[in-house]
């Protein structure tokens, strides 16, 4: 049931994403490469749960476990997947960047923006 429901989430995501690209009449949408992800985002936990919880390991290591546990559950490539199909039936090409460093998201929006812009240059 909540893998349907997870579906549904990504589909609706994924018709509005488009519908907004096409409203800009863009060629192309850019996704993040996420191989690092988990990485990323446990330093990220474990700066959040230190600075919630000082000094109180356990209490921290529970606060992180229960983050990852439900930033985990969601995919991704299920998202990505949903978001490639509909942009190919409005003909809008989907890009893939590799993200260097966890940032603000407007700073990876634009990093990621900048990095495809820079891949479709002629050398």
């Amino acid at each position: 049931m909540e893998s349907e429901l997870g579906q549904q989430i990504d589909r609706i995501l994924a018709k509005a994403i488009v519908e907004l690209a096409v409203s800009y009449k863009v060629g192309s949408i850019v996704l993040p490469v996420l191989t690092d992800i988990r990485s990323c985002l446990q330093a990220e936990v474990n700066a959040k749960a230190e600075a919630k919880i000082p000094g109180c390991l356990e209490a921290q290591k529970s606060y992180a476990k229960k983050y990852r546990s439900s930033v985990n559950r969601w995919s991704y490539g299920r998202l990505q997947n949903s978001i490639i199909s509909k942009a190919s039936q409005q003909n809008i090409v989907i890009e893939s960047v590799k993200l260097s460093v966890y940032q603000e998201p407007i700073i990876i929006a634009e990093e990621m923006a900048f990095t495809a812009y820079k891949s479709r240059q002629v050398p």
